[in-house]
C-alpha cells in the first residue's frame, strides 16, 4: 500500500503537489481575520476598516456604455474564462501598458496563495515587509519559504521603510527567492518615495529575485509608484478593485506581470482553487476599469476628508496619541501609555461600540492601533472616537491616561 501511495504521488499532477506544500489545515488562525469575525458586525462603528466606500450596484450600472451594458444583460450564469474576461484583460493592458497575456485573473486573496504557491520551493528565502497583512507571510511559510522580515521603522514622524534595511534583510536570506512588498502599507500608510522605489527594483534585479508587491492600495495617496509589473521582468503585482474603486464585494483582482511562464503555473494552481471567477463579477469589474479614474477620484475625495478628520481628533489629543503622514485609507497611530488591545477592547465593549484594530493582531507589539478612514461617514467616526476620548471617565480614555 505504501509503494502504491508514493506511485500515485508521482502521477499526481504537479499543481496539486504545490498546492500540498501549503498545508492549509496546518495554517496557524489569521488573527486580524478572526478580530473582525469577533466585532466587525456586532460593533455600532467601524473605524478601523481598509477599504473605501463601496459603490452601489445601481452606481455601477450607471457608468455602463451601452456594449457594457449589453454584455451585462446577456451574461448568462455559466463558467467564465479561468483567464479572465477578454474585456477585462484588454483593459488591464491599457492600465499597465502591457500585453493582454500579462494577466491573471483572482480573487485578491487567491492571488497571494496561488503566487507563493506558483514560486517556491521548500527553503527558498523570502523577505517581507513586516508589521503586514498576515497571509502575505504566512501563505509564504506554508509553501516552504524561510522569511526574512524587512521591520518598518516608526516614529514621531510616521512609518517608513528605510531602504538600507532591505539591503541587510536580503544579504542575511539565503536562497532569496523572493522580496515581498506591500505599497501603500497596511496597517502603517508608508509609502516609499520615487527614488527609494527605484532602489527596492534594484536590488531585486541585482539579486534576481522576483519583487511581488501587493499594490492593492495603488492610486491611494499622495503619489503613485510605477507597479511593479512595468518596473521590473521578474515584477509581479497584485491588484484588485478592493480598496481604491470601492467594490470589495465583487471579489476581482490580478496578476499582472511579463513573466508568462509564472502565470501559466498560476492558472494550472487556480483549477484547483476557485477555478473562473463570478460571471456577474467580471462585466462590473469591465465596468470599473472602464471608469477607473472616476472611481479612483472619488475613493481619494472620501480619503482625503477622512484624514483631515482624524488629524483633527489627533491634533485635540496629542498628549496621549501620535501619528505621522500616512497614504491610502489607514493609519497607525501610536499610544503613548498602555495596551492597544486592552484600549481597543474596552472602546469596542463600550456603549460607543467603536472598532479599531490593534497592533497585536498584527504581531507588532502593543503600542499601536490601526485607524481606517476611506468611508463616507469616516468624518462622523472620528468625531465620535474624538467625543470618547474627551471624556476622561470612558473606560477606554481612562486606560490611556493611567497606563
Amino acid at each position: 500500500m505504501l509503494q502504491r501511495c508514493r506511485h500515485f504521488s508521482r502521477l499526481m499532477p504537479r499543481g496539486r503537489r504545490d498546492l500540498s506544500r501549503l498545508a492549509l489545515a496546518r495554517t496557524p488562525p489569521f488573527a486580524l481575520e478572526r478580530y473582525f469575525a469577533e466585532h466587525e458586525f456586532s460593533c455600532k462603528i467601524s473605524a478601523c476598516s481598509s477599504d473605501t466606500e463601496a459603490i452601489s450596484l445601481n452606481d455601477v450600472l450607471a457608468l455602463m456604455d451601452a456594449e457594457t451594458r449589453r454584455l451585462w444583460d446577456e451574461q448568462s450564469l455559466g463558467y467564465t474564462e479561468v483567464k479572465g474576461h477578454p474585456a477585462m484583460l484588454a483593459l488591464l493592458a491599457e492600465a499597465y501598458g502591457l500585453e493582454p497575456h500579462c494577466f491573471q485573473e483572482v480573487a485578491p486573496q487567491e492571488g497571494i496563495l496561488l503566487a507563493y504557491a506558483a514560486l517556491l520551493e521548500p527553503g527558498d528565502g523570502v523577505v517581507c515587509t513586516a508589521p503586514g497583512y498576515q497571509s502575505f507571510h504566512t501563505c509564504a511559510e506554508q509553501a516552504g519559504g524561510a522569511v526574512t522580515f524587512w521591520q518598518c521603522r516608526v516614529d514621531e514622524s510616521g512609518a517608513r521603510f528605510d531602504v538600507d534595511d532591505l539591503v541587510k534583510a536580503c544579504d542575511a536570506t539565503p536562497n532569496l527567492k523572493v522580496v515581498s512588498v506591500n505599497f501603500p502599507h497596511n496597517p502603517t500608510g508608508a509609502l516609499p518615495s520615487t527614488e527609494e522605489w527605484e532602489r527596492i527594483v534594484a536590488i531585486c534585479e541585482a539579486r534576481g529575485a522576483y519583487l511581488f508587491a501587493d499594490e492593492i492600495y495603488r492610486g491611494l495617496g499622495p503619489r503613485t509608484l510605477e507597479s511593479a509589473a512595468t518596473a521590473y521582468d521578474k515584477g509581479i503585482s497584485l491588484g484588485g478593485l478592493s480598496k481604491s474603486m470601492g467594490m470589495p464585494g465583487v471579489r476581482i483582482g490580478w496578476l499582472a506581470t511579463r513573466d508568462v511562464r509564472f502565470l501559466r503555473r498560476v492558472a494550472e494552481l487556480r483549477d484547483y482553487t476557485t477555478i473562473c471567477s463570478s460571471a456577474p463579477s467580471q462585466i462590473l469589474a469591465v465596468a470599473a476599469l472602464q471608469n477607473r479614474d472616476h472611481l479612483w477620484q472619488r475613493a481619494n475625495a472620501y480619503v482625503d476628508a477622512g484624514r483631515r478628520a482624524v488629524e483633527a481628533v489627533l491634533a485635540r489629543h496629542e498628549d496621549v496619541l501620535s501619528w505621522g503622514p500616512a497614504a491610502g485609507p489607514i493609519g497607525w497611530v501610536r499610544l503613548r501609555r498602555g495596551s492597544a488591545s486592552q484600549y481597543a477592547e474596552a472602546l469596542v465593549r463600550s456603549d460607543d461600540g467603536i472598532m479599531l484594530l490593534p497592533s497585536t493582531v498584527f504581531g507588532a507589539g502593543d503600542g499601536h492601533v490601526r485607524v481606517g478612514f476611506g468611508r463616507d461617514a469616516s468624518p462622523a467616526y472620528m468625531a465620535a472616537w474624538a467625543a470618547t476620548l474627551d471624556n476622561a471617565t470612558h473606560p477606554a480614555t481612562r486606560l490611556l491616561r493611567e497606563g
